[in-house]
């Protein structure tokens, strides 16, 4: 098989199937060269026009209840649906106050899977210890694109009120 007029490496699958593998940014075209045996010339095929479909950024869908109040112990629990055209990486969460990062940990195992649905839960003991205060929680989801690099989607921020020691000690 020649790709762009090189020639790359086959695979055999059976007596009667080859198989071949190539990255293809973009498009272009490839021809089987067939040997004719005892030192003549390769014959060719016309060349076949390969057209990449373009790489969609991961969807993301959270459904949860807005602005919450948790104490640090409660648990939030968030529906989540996420989804990609090829495939996805990894899940994140990241714990946000006034737009600094806080936390960033792995969430979900995703890896290798086009879709996922299920319910996460979070518990702020596990990422803030005794820290509190006015939060957003934010889910980032990465797809597996190894041609261009992973693309990354956040979901819409999660507003959490997780009261400190202080709050609690006024109450």
């Amino acid at each position: 098989v020649l790709w762009e007029g090189q020639e790359l490496l086959l695979q055999s699958v059976s007596s009667r199937q080859i198989a071949v593998s190539f990255v293809c940014p973009g498009g272009g075209s490839y021809r089987l060269a067939l040997s004719q045996g005892g030192g003549r010339e390769r014959l060719l095929t016309r060349a076949f026009r390969v057209e990449a479909l373009p790489d969609a950024p991961p969807r993301i869908e959270v459904r949860v209840e807005q602005d919450l109040e948790l104490s640090p112990s409660e648990e939030l629990r968030l529906d989540v649906m996420v989804a990609d055209d090829y495939g996805l990486s990894r899940m994140n969460r990241v714990l946000l106050r006034d737009g600094v990062e806080l936390v960033r940990r792995p969430w979900a195992e995703v890896a290798e899977r086009r879709e996922w649905d299920g319910t996460l839960t979070w518990n702020p003991e596990q990422d803030l210890g005794e820290l509190g205060g006015e939060l957003e929680l934010v889910i980032e989801i990465y797809d597996n694109d190894t041609v261009s690099g992973p693309k990354l989607t956040r979901s819409r921020p999660v507003r959490v009120y997780v009261p400190t020691e202080n709050d609690q000690h006024r109450r």
